[in-house]
């Protein structure tokens, strides 16, 4: 009975909710046999071939190749034995089990979302895009769209032409693109996957010529650190929205988890003051609740490193991201939703001077680590390996009072990545001083 439930749900959503569902799993994505957390096109015939390697679950995809047979039936011919449906924007389905075809052909400008029951790679055979001449139309609001480069390069390259327009661009990791405030976790788009893009008006998207991108784009963000506390929640569901949570007073380095009333569906980590979540919700092709269902309210708790305690913190203000609107204290989840939530959390100094164990802790690439000081202090935090040799000044100088993070990269002075072991952190400040132990994996 829960299963045929769970079906008609999962019909429902896939006939009736428009499109604004995506998702995917972070670090699971193949290139050519290894996964990398991402989906991406390999070109394994460049004139006229596009491999895209998918994970199981859902994915966002597109193609920057126009197929010469774009019936659905056929293109996918190579990803039949494991694929359930696709879908595009409209809500267009093609699920050939449930013999429904509302979607039968692929459009190169589009992204799509296509759910495999197992990892798989989708073949492609067709011409090669021009993406300076192949103008893509939005309208305003969401818009699942291709990516035509052959090269991975930054978002802001990438969108120029629409740069006055857009808010907000996200994979289905929920990875994103938020130029009003100055965040990336997007990192790259990439050939192969497709994205969801929020613009304020009807605009069109023309991407850069092949010839004009440069060897090396631009660097990717710095990194970011995923929850150590907070952690175990299901990602890669059909639904997600977005929070930017701003807290001023707490430590880098505290977590903040999502919940509704019985599940944990998203957490970040501070980092200067505030922290970007992902919240997923329920997959409607899963027999479990895994997520967050449409109308269910979203409370926030904070874990703070130092005192290794969780509390509950409470909004200040809500903002919609999409339109600036304020909004009540108490969200209620929606798919697609992008929030800008201010907390009141803000808590006293430290009351003495303490070095927090790092997390994650065995860790690949970075690791952040945490101190706190109760009065200004002279400081020094260093990297020690086994053989009790300097490898790397994290800090140094003098520090005011309060919480500090800094992040290691597994470099060392020379910005030489140093080998997989056992190293050592140690702070110095005043007479303060204490060693953790960190682990490099790699």
């Amino acid at each position: 009975m829960a299963n045929r439930s769970k079906f008609i749900i999962a019909l429902w959503a896939v006939l009736c909710a428009p499109c604004l569902a995506f998702s995917q799993i972070n670090e699971t994505k193949y290139h050519g046999g290894s996964y990398d957390g991402h989906t991406s096109a390999l070109f394994t015939f460049a004139a006229d071939r596009m491999d895209i390697p998918l994970s199981s679950g859902w994915s966002m995809i597109s193609s920057n190749v126009t197929p010469y047979d774009p019936e659905l039936s056929n293109l996918l011919a190579s990803v039949s034995p494991n694929m359930v449906l696709m879908k595009d924007v409209s809500g267009a389905v093609y699920w050939p089990a449930q013999n429904i075809t509302t979607l039968d052909e692929w459009g190169i400008k589009n992204g799509y979302l296509i759910y495999l029951t197992a990892r798989d790679t989708l073949v492609i055979r067709g011409e090669p895009v021009v993406p300076e001449i192949t103008p893509i139309g939005l309208s305003s609001g969401w818009n699942m769209i291709s990516f035509l480069n052959t090269r991975s390069i930054t978002p802001g390259e990438a969108l120029s032409t629409v740069s006055s327009y857009l808010v907000i661009i996200k994979n289905s990791d929920g990875e994103v693109f938020w130029p009003a405030y100055n965040i990336n976790t997007l990192g790259m788009m990439r050939p192969g996957s497709g994205y969801l893009a929020y613009v304020n008006q009807a605009c069109v998207l023309t991407y850069p010529a092949n010839l004009s991108l440069p060897k090396s784009s631009a660097a990717a963000p710095a990194t970011t650190i995923s929850p150590a506390h907070f952690a175990g929640f299901r990602a890669k569901t059909p639904d997600n929205a977005i929070v930017l949570v701003t807290a001023h007073g707490l430590p880098d380095g505290a977590e903040i988890g999502a919940w509704t009333p019985s599940l944990l569906i998203g957490a970040g980590v501070v980092q200067m003051g505030r922290a970007l979540l992902t919240l997923w919700g329920d997959d409607p092709l899963t027999v479990e609740v895994d997520g967050a269902r449409t109308g269910e309210s979203i409370t926030l708790t904070c874990w703070d490193p130092f005192s290794a305690r969780e509390q509950n913190v409470e909004y200040a203000k809500l903002t919609d991201g999409l339109t600036g609107t304020i909004l009540p204290p108490l969200p209620a989840f929606q798919n697609n939703a992008v929030w800008h939530a201010e907390l009141n959390a803000v808590p006293g100094q430290p009351e003495d001077f303490r070095l927090a164990q790092n997390f994650p802790n065995p860790f690949n690439p970075a690791t952040a680590i945490n101190f706190q000081l109760s009065n200004e202090a002279k400081v020094e935090l260093m990297v020690i390996n086994l053989s009790g040799m300097h490898v790397r000044t994290l800090a140094a100088g003098n520090k005011p009072a309060g919480f500090h993070q800094v992040i290691w990269n597994g470099r060392d002075d020379d910005n030489r990545p140093v080998p997989s072991g056992i190293y050592w952190a140690k702070l110095k400040a005043g007479d303060f001083t204490k060693t953790i132990k960190m682990i490099l994996i790699k």
